[in-house]
This record gives structure tokens, sequence and C-alpha cells, in this order.
């Protein structure tokens, strides 16, 4: 089934084309927006000795900044140092417990290492934040970790309802379509499908999923017939 990875949020490039010298020492979170942002870029690259500078010089400029953990937390889990990352990640949930990105984000990390029950919690303490502005973002990666766990009702619910915050998500559409007819669901399966169509039209690549679709409707049609027959 194909998926989108676990999405991070509240550490993407906010500062533009600023640099480092233009910004005040007065300034330590825009300094570390700088750094972060640096950071981020050459992190993207696989240039891990200018991440990890720039990472930590950021850390050391606003160490109490949720972005700068943030970002230092997502550098350490990629290069393998995970318990230095559960420990930024930890500070970080410590100093901002309110903050929906923090509880994403160490959902994310947590469900990649495996803790789906601690990482559920945290997706949904982050939804219950009435200022957070990630929840289609958030529902997928619950969505996301509820399926690696083996919990494919839960996955689905949470599927349906990032859809119901964005729609405009193709592959959410069609993550949701192939969980649903795995489920055995060929009735939500054909409506889903139907709604990608809608949105998206009907592209070739999605055209195998419609045959399997439309089989397992046809199968599921049939055996329903046979069912009735049988009890009359």
């Amino acid at each position: 089934m194909q998926f989108k990875q676990l999405m991070l949020v509240g550490i993407i490039t906010t500062a533009g084309c600023v640099t480092v010298t233009d910004i005040p020492d007065n300034h330590p979170q825009a300094m570390a927006d700088s750094r972060i942002d640096l950071g981020l870029g050459y992190l993207s690259q696989g240039n891990m000795n200018k991440a990890r500078e720039n990472l930590y010089r950021a850390a050391r400029h606003a160490p109490d900044y949720a972005r700068s953990q943030l970002a230092l937390a997502h550098y350490l889990d990629q290069v393998g140092e995970t318990e230095k990352a559960r420990h930024v990640y930890l500070q970080a949930r410590l100093d901002h417990p309110e903050n929906g990105d923090v509880l994403n984000n160490f959902g994310t990390f947590l469900c990649k290492h495996g803790d789906y029950l601690s990482a559920d919690t945290l997706f949904n303490q982050a939804l219950q934040r009435p200022d957070y502005n990630q929840p289609a973002a958030t529902l997928e990666n619950a969505a996301l970790c509820a399926n690696k766990s083996g919990n494919q009702k839960q996955a689905i619910h949470y599927l349906d309802r990032s859809l119901n915050y964005d729609p405009s998500q193709a592959t959410a559409w069609l993550a949701l379509t192939r969980m649903q007819l795995a489920a055995g669901n060929t009735e939500d399966a054909r409506n889903t499908l139907r709604g990608f169509s809608q949105r998206f039209g009907n592209p070739k690549a999605v055209q195998q999923l419609w045959l399997e679709v439309n089989a397992a409707w046809g199968r599921h049609k049939k055996t329903s017939a046979e069912r009735r027959l049988l009890l009359k």
C-alpha cells in the first residue's frame, strides 16, 4: 500500500534568503531561524557536518525556542543518535507542553521507533489544541502509525478525518481506498475512489486500482445475492 511518510511540521524554511550576518545579535530567535534554515538545507543535501554545525548554533542562540529544539531533534534522529533525539524531544515537550508542532513531531519520532501507543496519544493531544493549524498532517501521521501497529480500523478512521480537513491530498484518497479494500469494505472503497475521480480525474496510474475495486465490488454483490437466496 502506498502512503506518504510521517510528516514533521513547524520546522520548514521560514527565513527566505536572509543571512546570519543580516540579523542583529539582540534577535536570538531570528538568528536561530536563519541557522535552522541553513542547517535543514544542508541536511536535505546530505551534508551532515554543515547541518550539525548550523543546528547546534541555532540551539545556542535560542535553546528554549521550539523550532530550534525540533530541528535539532530531527537532525539527531536522522544521524542515528536516537537517545539524544529523544532527550531533545522530551525537553521540547517540557518547555512547550501545549505546542501542537512539538506534540506532532515527537509523535512521529515515537511512531518511527515503534512506540505506537504513545505516538497516538501525542497526535491526539496535538489535535485537541484549538490553535493548531496542521490537523490534516497529524491525522495522516496517526493513520500511518495505526496502520503500522496493525490497527487497520483506526487507520481508516484517521485517514477519513484527514480528508475532511484537506481533500486536496490525492495520495491520501488512494491510500484510504486501498485500506478500505484490504479491510473488505468494498462499498466504502468504491465511494472513496469515486471521490478521488471527481477531484482528480482518472489518471492511468489508478486504472488498475479501479479494476481491483470493481472486481471486489462484483464479488461482494454476488455473495450478497447468494446469501439472500439461501435465506428465502
